[in-house]
């Protein structure tokens, strides 16, 4: 589970299309405003092996 947190109010939020590893945010804060992009990627700790685990960076 994460959680994202940022000040101001959400413009809209959007996945990539076809394959949705792409997550976009846009946020209306007048002084910060700002397009946040994340990835959804693979994440497989060395010594731990998980087939499904994922993570947005």
């Amino acid at each position: 589970e994460q959680t994202i947190d940022f000040f101001g109010e959400i413009a809209g939020v959007s996945f990539t299309p076809g394959d949705a590893e792409g997550l976009f945010i846009g946020n209306t804060d007048p002084k910060y405003g700002c397009i946040l992009d994340f990835e959804q990627v693979r994440y497989h700790p060395p010594a731990i092996n998980m087939e499904d685990d994922l993570l947005w960076i």
